[in-house]
């Protein structure tokens, strides 16, 4: 599984929790922050990429998107199309017609 886009707080908090689980592997991360995303790839044994297109291009299974819910909509659509597994914290989208949209996309 890889987290990003976003490896800030939550997703720290969230990482923590699935590293616990026997059939999860936390194997990439990526962040608008390329310090933040190493920092956290860092800690949890991790590749840091600086984009979801390489982070989809080492082979993950799923993405966990852990970002502001005004930064939801665009940051879904690469891993959708890609057939990734998708795990997004917080709203689908910053306000309902987004989100509508956006789940009838994938």
């Amino acid at each position: 599984m890889a987290i990003g886009p976003g490896a800030g707080g939550v997703a720290t908090r969230h990482a923590t929790v699935l590293a616990g689980f026997d059939d999860v592997e936390l194997v990439a991360a990526t962040d608008r922050d390329p310090a933040r995303a190493r920092e956290f790839a860092r800690t949890f044994g991790a590749t840091a990429f600086s984009d979801v297109t390489g982070l989809l291009a080492s082979g993950v299974d799923a993405v966990y998107v852990c970002v502001p819910p005004s930064g939801h909509g665009q940051l879904e659509y690469e891993p959708a199309a890609a057939g990734v597994a998708l795990f997004v914290e917080k709203p689908l989208g910053p306000d309902e017609a987004t989100a509508e949209s956006d789940r009838h996309r994938g």
